[in-house]
């Protein structure tokens, strides 16, 4: 019976079993990133979730490539991520401040997750504020441009008539897109004129009341 060879390099298993008896420059960011993606995985984050965080947070990192800090998690310190983050994405790539918070949100969830689970000795983003910023009024539809919207869809085909209904029932609740796409028809409580509502983005379901005119469409 061969055995066989042990390799040099420890996986991604091996490091989760040695966390919090290494020194802290042990584990590297792309181990800790499956380490976090892993995790979500489990916790049963949607797909999109976890797409956000591995996309944000390899960005991160190639930033500080770019300007030759550190990557490894334990040495990353909140005045790196002052300087290094929010300064330069500010300053040098002028993002706004919806795109610096779309980071820093990733890399809040990525550290506070490390740390909580003992594979860093200190927390970088403790007390880590988004940045603030004058907050847009948001343009809403036209009566015009909401009829332009409704009159697309042909009502003499099926298709026509489902995309109608769909648009209507956008309008009316305000439900997210996806939302609406795991509404069932038993979802439908016609007596009490109100709609369950089960693919949430928080996994907390909830009704949404029904017009009578959006109820006679749905029917």
């Amino acid at each position: 019976m061969t055995r066989k060879k042990r390799t040099n390099t420890l996986s991604v298993g091996d490091i989760t079993k040695l966390k919090g008896s290494l020194r802290t420059d042990y584990l590297d960011f792309n181990d800790a990133l499956e380490i976090f993606i892993k995790d979500g995985i489990v916790r049963n984050l949607r797909e999109h979730t976890l797409k956000f965080y591995r996309n944000e947070l390899i960005t991160f990192r190639n930033n500080l490539v770019a300007q030759s800090v550190t990557t490894y998690p334990g040495e990353i310190t909140q005045e790196i991520i002052n300087e290094n983050v929010i300064s330069y994405l500010r300053i040098e790539k002028e993002l706004k401040s919806t795109s610096i918070n779309a980071r820093l949100r990733a890399i809040r969830a990525f550290f506070n997750f490390l740390y909580k689970k003992r594979y860093i000795p200190h927390n970088p983003v403790e007390g880590l504020s988004l940045v603030r910023d004058r907050k847009p009024v948001i343009a809403t539809f036209s009566i015009r441009q909401i009829n332009a919207i409704l009159n697309e869809p042909d009502l003499r085909t099926f298709v026509g008539v489902r995309d109608y209904t769909l648009m209507l029932l956008l309008l009316e609740t305000g439900v997210r897109v996806h939302e609406l796409v795991g509404v069932k028809v038993h979802d439908i409580n016609w007596d009490e004129s109100k709609l369950l509502i089960r693919n949430t983005k928080g996994y907390l379901q909830r009704f949404v009341p029904l017009s009578a005119t959006m109820k006679e469409q749905l029917r």
